[in-house]
């Protein structure tokens, strides 16, 4: 039974880091001159990206 909720406790964790990164490449969208060649915003792009679009 531990095994379970340590998996469902990880998987919890790690929706909410996703849709902490989602949150973050939402609004730094509303900037328009971020460049998203650089880094960290390349790998915040290629993270995010799948789930929106």
């Amino acid at each position: 039974m531990e095994a379970a909720a340590l998996i469902f406790q990880s998987i919890g964790q790690f929706i909410n880091l996703y849709l902490l990164l989602l949150f973050i490449r939402v609004l730094l969208s509303w900037f328009p001159n971020v460049n998203w060649m650089n880094q960290p915003f390349a790998a915040l792009s290629q993270i995010t990206d799948p789930y929106l679009n």
